[in-house]
């Protein structure tokens, strides 16, 4: 199977995104959010519905904030991601002057099917996405995002990494014991590629899709450390631009759009003037008439090529249950005129 999507016959543009998460710091509003999400844990925060509103078919709901103050402030020194993250997990519960009202517990398996995986599932694609039940089948559940073609196999080198080696993996987020959240992740060689991502909406509140990311960021910045200093790509799924939901995707930096005419990677920064003026363009060829001063960047982190030996090697291929560039296809089969064949296939575009 190999995957070349031609995003400029869509009537609503998914964009491949990709975050150097080598490079990632995180925003002063990102910070915020993960602050919130740990006075959660501890019970220092508390969300009250006061009430509903219908504004069209949405529904949203109005919150009053309880604050309780908090027992220290943190050194600004110490709000690097992987800190900030950890708190939630690890942070002491003094049960005789501030007991932690929550526990949770964030971890990587390998993707497999369950009841309860399937029920926030459903739950998630009912009221989020507004699908009919009568679709949400346990077989689609299980092709859609239990079911791999990626082999399972052992890192090089582990230093402690949080999963077993590389594969299709569910990251999973339990509150007090109870499954609110779970990412479906795939681990490849160069970089994490989030696959997926549902939650319970009765803890929409907590805004789970975007710490989902920074905790997935958090993942491919260990992952380079203990595994492969290769490993520092982030894959964040599509960038929707005239979609409202997906616009935060933009906010996590350094972030890529990718060009599917020139297979390179362009900074989503000079990407999106380019798509609120005409919808679609070529980014490669209209930054490069417009002779930018920020380079490309192939998935690589080599300077911007076309149809290149650099292309074709991020160009990937799934081949029977291996995932391979198209240049090392002769690893796997000996054919030489099928190599030519897909090289030809990705440097045309189809």
């Amino acid at each position: 199977m190999l995957a070349n999507v031609d995003t400029a016959k869509e009537k609503t543009l998914h964009i491949p995104l990709a975050l150097d998460a080598s490079k990632f710091k995180p925003s002063k509003s990102q910070k915020k959010l993960v602050h919130k999400f740990n006075r959660f844990i501890q019970g220092d925060w508390t969300p009250n519905s006061e009430e509903d509103v219908d504004i069209g078919k949405k529904k949203l709901v109005h919150q009053r904030i309880i604050f309780i103050p908090q027992q220290k402030s943190e050194p600004a020194g110490m709000d690097t991601l992987p800190t900030l993250l950890s708190r939630a997990e690890h942070a002491p519960n003094n049960e005789a002057e501030h007991p932690k009202k929550h526990e949770l517990e964030i971890e990587m398996e390998p993707s497999s099917f369950t009841a309860e995986k399937y029920s926030l599932y459903r739950k998630y694609q009912i009221e989020i996405h507004h699908d009919p039940p009568s679709k949400l089948k346990e077989k689609s559940f299980k092709q859609f995002l239990v079911d791999s073609p990626l082999k399972r196999y052992s890192f090089d080198r582990d230093d402690g990494a949080p999963c077993s080696g590389y594969g299709s993996y569910h990251q999973t987020y339990r509150l007090d014991g109870k499954l609110i959240a779970m990412a479906v992740l795939d681990i490849l060689p160069n970089c994490v590629s989030s696959v997926y991502f549902m939650y319970d909406p009765e803890y929409a509140f907590l805004g789970l899709g975007k710490y989902s990311a920074l905790r997935e960021i958090a993942l491919t910045q260990e992952l380079e450390g203990k595994v492969s200093k290769e490993l520092h790509w982030y894959y964040m799924g599509y960038y929707i631009h005239n979609c409202a939901k997906m616009r935060y995707k933009g906010q996590y930096k350094p972030s890529y759009l990718l060009d599917c005419e020139a297979a390179t990677w362009e900074p989503i920064e000079k990407c999106t003037p380019l798509l609120d003026k005409t919808g679609f363009v070529p980014f490669h060829k209209a930054l490069t008439d417009g002779s930018t001063d920020m380079d490309s960047t192939s998935a690589n982190g080599v300077d911007s090529i076309s149809n290149s030996a650099s292309c074709l090697r991020s160009a990937l291929a799934i081949f029977s249950g291996m995932l391979a560039p198209i240049t090392e296809l002769p690893l796997y089969r000996s054919d030489d005129s099928f190599r030519e064949e897909m090289q030809e296939y990705v440097s045309n575009g189809y």
